[in-house]
C-alpha cells in the first residue's frame, strides 16, 4: 500500500491500522507526506518518504518495505 499520511478527514496511520488489523500476514506499506514525524513517532521503523518525491525514491521505499516484510515473515 502507498498511503498518504494526511487524508481528507482522517489519518493515513489509522487507515493502515484498519486495513492490516486481523491480517495473518504483514501487508507492506509506504507512507508519503510532507511531514511524517507523526508516523515515525507512532511507528518507529516505518517506511516513509517526503513529498514531492521522484520515482527512484518510491522504488527504493517499496523495496525497503518488502525487505522488512520478508524479515518479519521469517521471525
Amino acid at each position: 500500500m502507498i498511503v498518504d499520511v494526511k487524508l481528507g478527514l482522517g489519518s493515513g496511520i489509522a487507515a493502515v491500522e484498519a486495513v492490516i488489523r486481523g491480517e495473518p500476514e504483514p501487508i507492506p506499506h509506504v507512507y508519503i507526506g510532507g511531514d511524517f514525524s507523526e508516523v515515525l513517532a507512532s511507528r518507529p521503523g516505518a517506511v516513509a518518504i517526503r513529498k514531492p518525491f521522484r520515482e527512484p525514491d518510491l522504488v527504493l521505499a517499496m523495496r525497503r518495505t518488502l525487505k522488512a516484510r520478508t524479515a518479519q515473515r521469517w521471525r
